[in-house]
């Protein structure tokens, strides 16, 4: 994220500090213990897979500049 805040359509790259190895997806997909969802990996690339973005959650609003 090139930005100060992570918002629901900004994709970002999450990279391990010590290893510098991403969080990606693999492409495999299994079907225990959840149907359909996607193998994790820690990659040395920083490709498409591994973009994220969040899609579902909590989410805080900030404190505006002006106090609202």
């Amino acid at each position: 994220c090139s930005d100060d805040y992570w918002t629901d359509d900004t994709e970002v790259k999450l990279k391990h500090m010590d290893t510098d190895y991403f969080l990606a997806t693999s492409g495999q997909q299994y079907s225990r213990p959840i149907s359909g969802q996607y193998e994790i990996v820690a990659t040395s690339s920083n490709g498409y897979n591994a973009a994220w973005k969040a899609a579902e959650g909590i989410y805080m609003q900030t404190r505006r500049d002006d106090g609202l």
